[in-house]
């Protein structure tokens, strides 16, 4: 007696489990076709925030800042603010692994350019959903089966 009580209880949780993850991944998925085909609108603010902006990088010298163009302009006139010659040849690194950072972010920039982020946010949504439901359903399903074959042995008897 005291077995069956388990068991049914083990089957009723795990099958409203099932359920509950089957619902939300279909109510999250039919947002998503909503959102893309009934509330156009829904989605503009990402739309408009697509692109993103970059900081210039600041480097500190003897609390006082100095900006990029200040520092290059430093570096290639040779002047001297107080700097040691391995703090120029820092400085001067410091300027060509700059440039090599502004060449990597104009191809981020250009990458993202070709990026439709609305349609990826969609596609996220739509496979998280999908695969909740996948998960859910058969779950459900299972546990559901072995309650309704109980149950048809407990009637028999």
């Amino acid at each position: 007696m005291k077995n069956s009580v388990v068991r049914s209880l083990y089957l009723y949780i795990f099958a409203l489990t099932g359920l509950a993850m089957t619902v939300i991944g279909c109510a999250i998925m039919l947002n998503t076709v909503l959102k893309q085909y009934v509330f156009t609108y829904s989605d503009e603010s990402r739309k408009i925030n697509q692109s993103y902006y970059v900081d210039k990088p600041v480097m500190e010298f003897n609390q006082n800042e100095i900006d990029v163009d200040t520092a290059t302009k430093l570096a290639e006139n040779g002047e001297v603010i107080g700097l040691t010659e391995d703090q120029i040849d820092s400085l001067n690194q410091w300027i060509e692994d700059y440039e090599e950072y502004r060449v990597q972010v104009k191809k981020n920039q250009e990458l993202r350019s070709n990026v439709d982020y609305l349609k990826e946010s969609r596609h996220e949504s739509m496979s998280i959903s999908l695969s909740i439901i996948l998960v859910g359903l058969p779950l459900f399903i299972v546990h559901w089966s072995l309650i309704v074959k109980d149950r048809k042995k407990d009637s028999e008897k």
